[in-house]
């Protein structure tokens, strides 16, 4: 099953912000022209993915770059060179047309020619309309499956970047942002788990160096890469892959910090009342989701006294996160109307329960998980196993592990009673 956590469970065809914008721009400037669809980063890659069926690119919805970014690199071929403007015509051509060879023969040589074209040559938006040619080579060879020679495009594209570091402006830093994470991404893919770190973090780097934090008069936080990248969860993706990578390595403690920034980017700063208005409420329960996670996180991994943690302010945090959306009614908590929040809620009142069993208190363990269980039996047919198999299958990915399957039926789960927490296998090492 592709799960589909922090990203919009109900939308499937969930495309990055900027590369809607692309196309759209690419609409209003030529009607006429038949803007390439870029096929999902998972069907051009499923066939490939080294032994995993679950795609953790999709699952913290990854993929920021943006492919097919028709707009700035063709636009009715306005101001580019004889020569490149030759050459991507060819290139984009032979792509429509299926012949990704051709294509990628084309596109290279657009490439190599956009890259050294000096900065008055092509108007505005210069270094997005050079970079995006390489990134749309990038996109022909990933389809292609050539995966080391589309990794080598993306860096030259990002050195590009960084060369001109002093003259950048904001929607070209986040360009930055977005190739590192991409080339994380692709050495994900093919198991190169350093270059993997590398560029994640490098991502995180760009992203906190490029954007500063502003207030406005209520002193809330107000992002500046927001009125480039207004959708909150695209601007949270860098800090909650680069935490999927450490937990997988065991190392919460990090995570864990990169996970609480993610939260108050996807949530906001402040009270729970100051979040409702600040933030929809997807992004509220993406939020709790997070906070969730964190408390799952500190179970697995730390083995010191549990009342350093002050579990009771997550979990709260984390209900009242739900009920202010006004999507979870009373005490149901798997209601099927909204995906994110029921996923916070499930993560969220399994966490407590490991929480009581670790303390010893294990009647108020079974209670939190007979109400789970009833309220997934309740609501099947709204989703509700869909919900539980998705965060099943994504806290086994991220090296917390799921909790057992109970006998009673599909989808009831139960605790361990063998293990102090909880939690089922070892503890992941660092690869």
């Amino acid at each position: 099953m592709r799960l589909a956590l922090l990203r919009p469970l109900a939308r499937p065809s969930f495309q990055p912000g900027l590369y809607r914008r692309a196309i759209n721009e690419g609409w209003r400037q030529n009607p006429s022209v038949n803007v390439p669809t870029r096929r999902a980063y998972s069907d051009l890659t499923s066939e490939s993915r080294p032994g995993k069926q679950l795609n953790l690119l999709i699952l913290a919805g990854v993929g920021l770059i943006t492919y097919g970014t028709y707009s700035y690199i063709y636009e009715k071929y306005y101001r580019w060179p004889a020569t490149v403007k030759a050459n991507l015509r060819g290139g984009i051509k032979a792509k429509m047309d299926g012949d990704l060879e051709l294509s990628i023969t084309y596109l290279r040589s657009a490439w190599d020619e956009a890259k050294h074209l000096d900065k008055g040559v092509l108007g505005y938006d210069v270094y997005k309309k050079a970079t995006g040619v390489a990134i749309y080579l990038a996109e022909v060879l990933e389809m292609k499956k050539r995966y080391n020679e589309s990794s080598t495009v993306l860096e030259e594209a990002y050195n590009y970047l960084a060369q001109r570091s002093a003259s950048l402006s904001r929607a070209d830093k986040w360009r930055k942002v977005e190739l590192a994470a991409k080339l994380g991404d692709l050495a994900e893919l093919d198991n190169k788990h350093i270059e993997e770190g590398k560029w994640k973090t490098r991502a995180v780097e760009d992203y906190l160096r490029g954007f500063n934090e502003k207030t406005d008069g209520s002193k809330q936080p107000m992002l500046v890469v927001s009125d480039i990248v207004p959708n909150r969860e695209d601007q949270a993706t860098p800090f909650m892959t680069l935490a999927w990578y450490h937990l997988r390595r065991g190392e919460a403690a990090y995570a864990i910090e990169l996970l609480n920034k993610a939260a108050s980017m996807l949530g906001g700063q402040g009270t729970l009342t100051e979040l409702n208005t600040r933030s929809d409420v997807e992004n509220i329960c993406r939020a709790g989701t997070l906070f969730a996670i964190i408390g799952h996180a500190w179970l697995r991994f730390n083995d010191s006294d549990p009342s350093r943690l002050d579990f009771n302010t997550i979990q709260n945090m984390i209900i009242a996160s739900v009920l202010m959306g006004g999507k979870a009614a009373d005490s149901t908590l798997l209601n099927g109307d909204n995906r994110e929040c029921s996923m916070a809620v499930w993560l969220a009142g399994t966490a407590m329960a490991k929480l009581a069993q670790r303390t010893g208190d294990l009647d108020a363990a079974k209670k939190i998980i007979d109400q789970l269980n009833t309220d997934a039996k309740k609501h099947e047919a709204e989703g509700s196993e869909e919900v539980i198999a998705s965060a099943q299958e994504f806290l086994t990915e991220i090296g917390i592990g799921a909790l057992k399957q109970s006998p009673k039926g599909k989808h009831q789960v139960e605790l361990d009673l063998n293990t102090s927490s909880g939690s089922q296998g070892d503890k992941p090492t660092a690869q």
